[in-house]
């Protein structure tokens, strides 16, 4: 069997336009003609790209605006879960604070002879108790903390102030009053 080469094809063809002239059109060559038509295409060639470029803009910053929504929804989305999330603990530790002062309450009511007014009075006075205390310490606590915080802020200025003038502003202070 022989090599049988395949055909040799062209891949395209192309086509010189023929521009059919009037009579009246002249056949010759005019360069003021050209050159305007150059412009013109030139410019309509920038139009073009001036127009892709906002038209790509217009469609990165949309792109953007919509991804800053979509975050901004997921956002409160899983807020409000959060939100639900907690409401539901708390009315879990609710009820179970009510049921554990109601069993003391009846237990209490037991031990006073049968008198469960008795026994809720005292519940109740022992929760209160417990709260006002437990208030009490705390603000105690947070306010102690926060004086020694201010404390050492300024003791640290005036450190500053004795490495950097040699005195602090204590003992210009005493100067000035003498």
């Amino acid at each position: 069997m022989g090599d049988v080469l395949p055909s040799r094809r062209p891949i395209a063809t192309f086509e010189v336009a023929k521009m059919p002239y009037s009579s009246d059109q002249s056949r010759d060559f005019d360069p003021q003609a050209t050159a305007e038509d150059d412009r013109d295409g030139q410019a309509d060639g920038v139009g073009r790209l001036v127009g892709e470029l906002k038209e790509f803009a217009s469609y990165f910053i949309s792109a953007k605006w919509d991804g800053i929504k979509l975050s901004i929804r997921q956002v409160v989305l899983y807020s409000i879960l959060i939100l639900l999330g907690l409401i539901i603990v708390a009315a879990f530790v609710v009820m179970g604070v009510v049921l554990l002062l109601d069993g003391m309450a009846d237990g209490l009511g037991v031990l006073f002879g049968g008198r469960p007014w008795l026994g809720n009075l005292v519940a109740g006075g022992v929760l209160l108790g417990l709260l006002a205390c437990g208030t009490i310490l705390g603000m105690k606590r947070f306010m102690a903390k926060s004086k020694q915080k201010t404390v050492e802020k300024y003791e640290f200025r005036k450190d500053q102030q004795r490495a950097r003038f040699g005195r602090d502003v204590r003992h210009r202070s005493g100067e000035a009053t003498r």
